[in-house]
């Protein structure tokens, strides 16, 4: 599941490249909860987890 962490990011990149600031904003949010949530489940940091959806782990 950590794939949702890489399209959160790209999700977040593309509002922030086509001025949509407020749906940046909530992604970001989205962003933290999603880190917030699996890192309770898997006991990985956020950081951990975008290292693996980048390398295509999951």
């Amino acid at each position: 599941m950590h794939w949702i962490l890489a399209v959160l990011q790209d999700l977040r990149a593309y509002a922030s490249d086509n001025d949509l600031r407020r749906l940046e904003q909530h992604l970001g949010q989205a962003f933290e909860i999603a880190c917030s949530e699996l890192a309770e489940n898997d006991g990985d940091t956020c950081d951990e987890k975008v290292e693996q959806s980048d390398a295509g782990a999951d």
